[in-house]
């Protein structure tokens, strides 16, 4: 008999269910605006790749399946000027430099066009200074110890070099760059180092230079890395030169290692300055972590992008990288197996949803106490919800607008066990609620039909 109700009470405690969690709620209000977005995209090294009748599968994929507007390259510019055209600054010698359009430096030529030719805007980077500058040869490879300065009096010949480049593309090939830097993370060992007033001139000087030749471009600085006080303090140091802030279109940043009080001054960086916030290499780690390829990777890389549109109110986000100089490195793609990491399926859940022009409204809060992290955008007739739950358990939430929603026109998900997949069977309560179940470790992306701005509402 004793035997018979212990079994008796132990099925009651299997089968009788628990209280259910309490869903988080999640208040979207369009009336509270923020960023709009200008774009989202990459980094790219042409040696990788090639051009693009090396690998169709990586154009489709990235500029078709992936919403990619602007693409950024690790350019081989100093190639082209392997030494000194003609020993004066002021006077660019064509002809010299065309004997230089061979190999990786003519497949970069070949890559830029074909993304231009697809409507992609590509962004010009200087990784480093041509070497007969400080008198190597062209195939000099510095060694790990070897820190080369770059000699103030190679300014102007510098400044010639890059609009050179810039201005035999676009004779060329018949591709122009939507924004350049001077110096991709001019602090590190044998680049241009950060020497504000330095960038600052350079840039002014660039500026210059191409709007003589009628060339049409913007500048974005000061480029630097990372995502913590340590780059802002680099950054405010740049936009302190005199004139540093009409020369650049944006406060520009990577975003390794981010911290959320160096993330809220880049934006308080750029309010001040009045201009907008980029990042021009989006990750939350350098080097090449061994998960790269795996969902736990990718969940990190969600919230760093929420953390960037919530706390920087970042306008351009680029991640590093699509495509390196070696699929060892910190990629998302690899050109040997055609294959792509899991962060491709949650760069689709921000690229694909929320497109150019896009305004950032208020959610609160933008992170929950069960940890989900909420963004939301307001684009031509459309609400765009992006949640991040980064948790191992699963998370339910309520999502509430604060305008009518008349259907979920589309909506997405991403788990460790499923990619980029439609998400089916939502439906939206009393017109402004949908309640939702997110799965541990996953992104959902929903896009909203909303009635016409100044509709009568209801």
């Amino acid at each position: 008999m004793l035997r018979a109700v212990w079994t008796l009470l132990l099925l009651l405690s299997i089968s009788t269910p628990g209280p259910a969690a309490t869903p988080d709620t999640i208040i979207i209000d369009p009336n509270v605006t923020h960023q709009t977005i200008e774009g989202w995209g990459g980094n790219i090294y042409p040696q990788a790749v090639g051009h693009q009748k090396n690998d169709p599968t990586l154009y489709d994929q990235a500029f078709k399946e992936l919403k990619t507007t602007h693409m950024r390259v690790r350019s081989f510019w100093y190639r082209l000027e392997a030494e000194n055209d003609n020993d004066d600054p002021n006077v660019i010698d064509f002809g010299a430099l065309k004997k230089h359009d061979t190999g990786i430096v003519h497949d970069e030529f070949l890559l830029q066009k074909a993304m231009a030719e697809r409507g992609v805007k590509i962004l010009f980077a200087s990784w480093r200074f041509p070497f007969w500058m400080i008198g190597k040869p062209a195939s000099w490879r510095p060694k790990s110890g070897d820190r080369p300065r770059f000699p103030p009096k190679m300014e102007a010949e510098y400044v010639e070099s890059i609009a050179a480049y810039c201005l035999y593309a676009r004779k060329e090939y018949g591709f122009t760059f939507e924004a350049i830097s001077v110096a991709n993370e001019p602090m590190l060992g044998i680049y241009v180092r950060h020497d504000a007033a330095r960038l600052a001139r350079m840039t002014k000087a660039l500026k210059e230079r191409l709007a003589k030749a009628k060339y049409e471009t913007t500048f974005y600085c000061p480029d630097v890395t990372q995502g913590d006080m340590g780059g802002v303090r680099r950054a405010r140091s740049f936009f302190a030169q005199k004139g540093s802030v009409e020369v650049s279109r944006c406060v520009a940043f990577h975003s390794y290692r981010p911290k959320i009080d160096g993330l809220r001054a880049f934006r308080a960086l750029g309010r001040k300055v009045k201009r907008p916030v980029w990042v021009t290499e989006q990750n939350f780690t350098p080097g090449a972590p061994r998960d790269r390829f795996e969902w736990s990777h990718a969940m990190k890389s969600a919230v760093t992008i929420h953390d960037l549109l919530v706390e920087s109110d970042v306008a351009l986000s680029l991640h590093f990288s699509y495509v390196a100089s070696s699929e060892k490195g910190l990629v998302i793609y690899n050109p040997k197996t055609k294959t792509w990491a899991r962060t491709y399926d949650v760069l689709k859940h921000f690229y694909n949803s929320i497109p150019v022009g896009s305004v950032r409204i208020a959610v609160i809060p933008a992170r929950t106490k069960g940890g989900v992290r909420a963004t939301a955008f307001r684009s031509q007739g459309h609400l765009a919800a992006i949640l991040v739950n980064p948790s191992r358990r699963a998370r339910p939430v309520r999502l509430s607008a604060g305008t009518p929603i008349e259907r979920v026109a589309a909506a997405h998900r991403s788990t460790s066990t499923a990619g980029y997949k439609p998400l089916m069977g939502l439906r939206v309560g009393d017109q402004k609620t949908i309640e939702l179940d997110l799965p541990a470790q996953s992104v959902t992306s929903l896009i909203l039909k909303t009635p016409p701005e100044g509709a009568e509402k209801p």
